[in-house]
């Protein structure tokens, strides 16, 4: 008997090694685990036992994770299991722990069972054992129901692996026979229910049993292989039909390429003849005898020009602190600027001109410091009419601006040159070098080697945090805390699993040094085998009493974790810290200044950047405010986020099963139970970028990004939409495609012209012939019109009868042309096109019809280009060059962007009226363009933040593209009642929309407004705690 014994405790450490976690993962069944799968294929099992067989008591040897006890305990059966495994066991639901043990069939059963369930189990005894386990097999039970693969020989832990006629042997020995009456293939073909007997089978019928369970095995095996190949036929054929499709849209693209090369042709063609005319104009001139004998004058008057003013004439500037602004006449090229103080020595700094809507940093040449005064000396180039003068460092007691000429300019760069060259060889050389330029490129080539390269950085981020987020910004910060009226508790949750202890400790640290200190921080250990981070965890508990740690007996992944953490904290908000980032030392502070200002927030976000190993700072994400679009596109909340602790509590904390994206799936299930979200323009939460870590980049973890997708699925799901999730090849960004309405809405496209009917014709050939979107009519509204070609292309054009062509005669005003066309309209959806633009793909239409017709959607616009494939408009920032600019103009049409953000579906405050669409009763409900105000420049930005103000998000789509041939057939503004017009519809933008000018919730105040989503050191926003 103690033989018996020592043999099963040496089997069962024997086992011990073999059944862990390493063999659940590789060799026990396709991705076996609690999942969906496994779950129906046990639940099926469990339906068919309770049904066919009708147990009261059923025993499940060799139960794994106790799936088949739980399914049929869920039908009302008293099942049990034992198993080998303790791991496997371990991962067993909580309330069926009780019924499941660590034992082995070898040893005798103390109680008996109505059946006793074996699924792939009595291969693994070896065969000296066998024997053993069917006699405790059938002394426990009348009924035996067992399934054992007869040629799986690869498992290296399969020691008995035997056709079905041996075990029909091995049962008969002690009274078992198999019930032919019973079909068990709802298990496997060769699943036999044995039962006991008084009469035995006969041999030959026991064999002919065995045969056929094989061949029943053996048709199975076959009929799966004929389906498995039938369904790669399938596989294949569609792939094929997908090759097809996508050898026919690049046969299309490469003809529609082609065309719009011709269509540039003729472009061209029209340019170089109108060029050919002016040269010769120019040519005539150039050899008239009154050109020839004033040429003298000409000279006389450059050399007075260059030289002019004789001397330095002072500049009136207006100066409000450590800013001044100096008006520029036309006839300024050059401005010295003199700061004069007692320490003129550290005075920096910087300057920003504007031309038109345009702003741009200008270089200044700092020159020797004479006295108490430093000087600049800047170059102002045509057309700029203001310069900014900022201040960054120094106090000096007044600011002087002079207008120099230009010979007395150049004498003063050759001047520091000579300076700077420290000698007479090396300005010899500089000399050389400015002779052989301007022999080969021109005299102003020449004189451009003397002066610093305009191509200047606007910032890098350390300086931007030395000046924004430096310790002189945080002095005041206890200060400001401690007059706060509402300091709520704030639980942070940090989730462990052998984590590494020295970024542990850095983001537990990050905690402590809170300048906000009515925190808690609950931390969870998701069952670490680490025994020094269990030690390490242990000391903390002793020495904080605000840190609350729970201990979990079962490793669940980051979901389970942090619920279990969730069941620990105590405050009225919760945040999350993942185990290897840090938090901004007054995070919670700017949390709490927020909640002051409005107590009823829901969700907070903050903007977040990266670190690495040592700690340095990169990469800020400034995020924009609450985008509900970009949110589908991208998970851009992130953190830090905080939550208000009763939201959680109604979404029942974090999905399981969500690992990888569960704080995605978090802020998606959140955003649908309330609205008041508020975004923190601050850098809170510093991600650690390190090997393994998403922080590292968007591909760094898949199984993140194919979770993302699923739980957006779901959310599509909740929210009723009819739509899909697709990739977008930019890693872990996404597109949904929205289906259209059924029946589709009809649109009617605004088309205002004066003459060019070369272009309108290019535009119209897209529409008619390149668009799949059937429901929709053509407005074409003239606005003096005088070339015949263009009544003639009207006249055969509107035959179409699609087309109509209305007429508004009078000054042109692009805001009444619209506002008439869009009374005339029939569709539910008007577009808003240029006659300059040119149709790339034919689904444009119904991707901004898909966004226009969602209920609460407002405008929606395109990526459109310039011909040449660079970037346009992908969106419109309020207040970029003063009033409001392109997001990425000029970029590369391949170009993403600042994380993803040309490339994917996102809410702006504006987007460009030159292909834009939105519901007709939206429309009229906000008035239309505003045709007093803003006859032809920024009504399109007005309009839309109108659009914003009524409660309408407005969409920018890149999956909507177009050519752009911006105003072509109007040309530019440049003679100066149109520049008159132009300052004055600036004016009335500036005073209407400052607050949207100064803070565009579609953008970050932190953000450069000369260059999109750039960093200026110019630009960032105060703490609250330093205004």
């Amino acid at each position: 008997m103690m033989d018996e014994v020592k043999k099963i405790e040496a089997l069962q450490r024997e086992n011990d090694l073999l059944y862990n976690e390493n063999y659940y993962q590789n060799y026990n069944g396709d991705n076996y685990g609690r999942n969906e799968k496994w779950f129906s294929f046990f639940g099926n099992i469990a339906d068919n036992i309770v049904e066919k067989i009708k147990p009261e008591t059923v025993l499940d040897i060799g139960c794994a994770y106790g799936l088949l006890v739980e399914s049929l305990r869920d039908r009302g059966c008293k099942a049990f299991g034992i198993d080998v495994s303790d791991y496997a066991l371990s991962r067993a639901r909580d309330d069926i722990v009780k019924y499941l043990s660590v034992d082995t069939i070898l040893r005798p059963m103390d109680r008996k069972f109505d059946l006793i369930v074996t699924i792939e189990v009595i291969e693994h005894i070896k065969k000296d054992d066998c024997e053993t386990a069917i006699k405790n097999m059938c002394a426990a039970a009348d009924s035996v129901l067992v399934a054992t693969t007869p040629d799986d020989f690869d498992d290296p832990t399969h020691f008995n692996v035997q056709p079905p006629f041996y075990w029909v042997k091995q049962f008969a020995k002690f009274g078992f026979v198999p019930d032919i009456t019973h079909d068990a293939g709802y298990l496997t073909p060769y699943a036999i229910l044995f039962r006991k007997s008084k009469k035995p089978m006969a041999i030959e019928m026991q064999q002919l049993y065995g045969e056929k369970k094989l061949q029943d095995y053996f048709f199975a095996r076959s009929n799966h292989r004929t389906n498995v190949l039938e369904n790669e036929r399938e596989f294949f054929e569609g792939k094929i039909d997908q090759l097809f499709e996508i050898n026919k849209t690049q046969e299309k693209a490469i003809y529609q390429a082609a065309e719009h090369a011709a269509n540039l042709n003729e472009v061209i063609e029209v340019e170089r003849l109108a060029r050919l005319e002016l040269q010769e104009l120019f040519n005539e001139r150039s050899r008239s005898f009154s050109w020839t004998i004033t040429r003298p004058l000409r000279i006389l008057k450059k050399l007075i020009d260059i030289n002019r003013p004789f001397k330095a004439v002072s500049i009136r500037g207006k100066r409000d602190g450590t800013k001044a602004l100096i008006e520029i006449t036309r006839e300024i090229r050059w401005v010295k600027i003199c700061a004069v103080g007692v320490q003129p020595n550290e005075y920096e700094v910087s300057l920003v001109g504007r031309k038109r809507k345009i702003h741009n940093r200008l270089t200044a040449l700092k020159l020797p410091v004479a006295g108490n005064i430093a000087k600049w000396l800047v170059r102002v180039e045509p057309g700029v009419s203001e310069v900014t003068l900022n201040i960054l460092r120094g106090v000096p007691d007044h600011v002087e601006f002079y207008h120099l000429s230009s010979g007395s300019a150049w004498c003063t760069i050759f001047s520091d040159r000579w300076r700077r060259g420290r000698g007479f060889q090396r300005a010899l050389g500089l000399i050389s070098r400015s002779y052989k330029t301007a022999k080969q490129q021109g005299l102003g080539a020449a004189l451009d080697n003397f002066w610093p390269s305009n191509e200047t950085t606007i910032g890098s981020y350390d300086e931007w945090v030395l000046r924004y987020d430096g310790p002189d910004q945080h002095a005041k910060v206890n200060e400001f805390i401690s007059n706060l009226n509402y300091k709520p508790l704030i639980s942070i949750i940090l989730p462990t699993y052998n984590s590494d202890l020295n970024f542990l400790a850095q983001a537990i640290g990050s905690v402590k040094v809170q300048s906000y200190s009515n925190w808690q921080l609950c931390i969870a250990d998701d069952a670490s085998t680490d025994h020094d981070l269990r030690d390490f965890l242990g000391s903390l508990e002793k020495g904080e009493k605000k840190i609350s740690i729970i201990y979990r007996d079962r490793n669940g992944h980051i979901s389970a974790a942090s619920n279990s953490a969730l069941s620990i904290a105590k405050g009225e908000f919760v945040t999350f810290l993942d185990h290897d980032d840090k938090l901004h030392p007054h995070a919670l502070a700017a949390v709490v200044n927020k909640l002051n200002k409005d107590k009823e927030l829901d969700i907070l976000y903050s903007d977040e950047d990266k670190i690495d190993g040592q700690g340095n700072r990169s990469d800020p994400f400034f995020k924009p405010g609450w985008s509900p679009d970009l949110l589908l596109s991208q998970n851009y909340t992130c953190h830090l986020s905080v939550y208000r602790r009763a939201l959680l509590d109604e979404l029942n904390g974090l999905r399981e099963g969500t690992d990888g994206a569960q704080d995605y799936d978090l802020i998606l299930r959140a955003s649908e139970r309330t609205k008041k979200i508020e975004h923190i323009p601050h850098v809170l939460y510093h991600w650690r970028a390190i090997e393994g870590s998403t922080a590292m980049g968007a591909h760094e973890k898949d199984y993140a990004h194919q979770r993302a997708i699923e739980v957006l699925n779901d959310a599509l799901v909740r929210r009723k939409l009819s739509a899909e999730v697709l990739e977008t090849g930019l890693g872990a960004y996404h597109r949904i495609r929205y289906d259209l309405p059924i029946p589709a809405p009809r649109v009617s496209v605004i088309i205002p012209i004066k003459d060019r009917a070369d272009l309108l014709s290019i535009c119209l050939n897209g529409l008619l012939e390149r668009t799949d979107y059937g429901n929709f009519e053509i407005l074409i509204v003239d606005n003096n019109s005088t070339e015949a070609k263009t009544f003639a292309y009207l006249e055969m054009i509107e035959k179409n009868d699609k087309v109509r062509v209305l007429n508004f005669p009078g000054e042109f005003n692009f805001a009444a042309i619209n506002n008439f066309a869009a009374s005339e309209a029939s569709g539910e959806i008007l577009i808003l096109l240029n006659n300059d633009i040119e149709v790339i793909n034919e689904g444009w239409i119904s991707e901004l019809v898909s966004h226009a017709t969602r209920p609460g959607v407002g405008a929606v616009g395109c990526r459109l280009y310039y011909p040449d494939d660079r970037v346009q408009h992908d969106g419109i920032i309020i207040g970029m060059g003063g009033v409001a600019g392109y997001a990425h103009p000029h970029s590369k049409r391949e170009d993403g962007g600042e994380f993803g953000r040309s490339k994917i579906i996102r809410n702006y405050s504006a987007v460009t009226a030159a292909a834009l669409a939105i519901k007709k009763s939206i429309y009229d409900e906000v008035g239309g363009l505003n045709a007093d105000r803003l006859a032809v420049a920024f009504n399109d930005v007005d309009f839309c933040l109108r659009v914003k103000e009524a409660g309408y998000q407005n969409v920018y789509s890149p999956f909507a593209e177009l050519y752009h041939h911006e105003s072509v057939s109007r040309g530019p503004d440049t003679d100066p009642i149109k520049a008159k017009r132009f300052e004055s519809e600036a004016l009335y933008m500036k005073d209407k929309w400052k607050i949207f000018i100064e803070n565009d919730p579609g953008y970050n105040t932190n953000l450069s407004l000369i260059e999109g989503y750039r960093i200026d050191l110019d630009r960032g926003q105060k703490w609250p705690w330093s205004e």
